[in-house]
Order: C-alpha cells, then structure tokens, then sequence
C-alpha cells in the first residue's frame, strides 16, 4: 500500500484532527510513529528533536531545503510528515487574529503543487478545513514554509499490506 492509498483509506474517518488522521495513516502502513499517542503539539516536539539511532527514521530540520528532502523520500514511496508547534504558528499570525493552542501535522505524499509547496494531506481541528491531496500552502501560512520540521519513515515502497 502506498502512502497516498492510506491517506484516501482513512482520510474520511479521521479528517477532523490531524494527530488522529497522522496515526491512522501510520497505522494503515503498519509504522510505529513516535509521539503519534499525543497531539499535533507533541508529535511536532518529538520529531523536531528526534535523533535517529540506527533506525529508519530520518529528522529533516527546517532550513530553506527542508521541503525539497521531504518531497523527494515522499516521491521514493517513504512516509513523510511536517509539523508545527502552536507556537510556531502563532509566529505567523497577523494582528487582532486568535492565537492558537494547536500545533499541526501533515502527511506529504510527493509532487510538487503549482504553489512550490509540497503536496499532502491533512486533518484540521474545530473549524478548520482538512485537506486532502492538496498543497500544503493550504495548510499552513506562507511565513511559515521553512520553519516545518519534517520527519521521515523509510519505508520499502513496494511493501503490501
């Protein structure tokens, strides 16, 4: 199974938080994701400082390539998530605008959208609007584009589950 067929899978029963949409996908693909149990806050925190050990996980920080490593181990078939802290994302947000107390995850599953963003997908909280095989401009503010952490899972893509 790739990872674009188990984002669709569970993308309908889990489009309504992204840290239980992350770990349905996760589950899907049978891969133990560290952290997956907390929310976006936490999954964020622990794959922002995770150190690889002879595993195969791969922390990519934020920097202005972060994006492209994360868009090419998507292309190669490996399971890929972004994230931020609420924090982070507080850092973006204009004047008068609520600060939010979540942080955000999403899966990326290779291409590039007509934006330069990666492409993925995404459960939202509350009010927000989930995404589904779609730019990932739509799910977080451009100011933010080189602060996600993303973190790899490699995976042998041609693995059936």
């Amino acid at each position: 199974m790739t990872v674009r067929e188990a984002c669709e899978a569970v993308w309908p029963q889990n489009r309504h938080e992204c840290n239980f949409f992350i770990q349905a996908v996760a589950d899907k693909l049978r891969i133990l994701l560290p952290g997956s149990a907390g929310d976006a806050n936490w999954i964020t925190y622990l794959i922002s400082g995770w150190i690889a050990f002879p595993s195969p996980t791969i922390a990519i920080p934020p920097d202005p390539f972060a994006q492209w490593r994360a868009i090419e181990f998507a292309n190669q078939g490996h399971f890929v998530i972004g994230g931020l802290t609420a924090d982070e994302i507080n850092s973006a947000i204009k004047p008068g605008e609520k600060k939010t107390t979540h942080g955000h995850v999403v899966v990326v599953t290779g291409g590039i959208s007509h934006t330069g963003w990666p492409i993925g997908y995404w459960g939202s909280h509350g009010n927000g609007r989930a995404g589904k095989n779609e730019s990932l401009s739509e799910s977080f503010r451009h100011p933010l584009q080189q602060k996600i952490h993303y973190f790899c899972v490699l995976r042998d893509a041609e693995v059936s589950v």
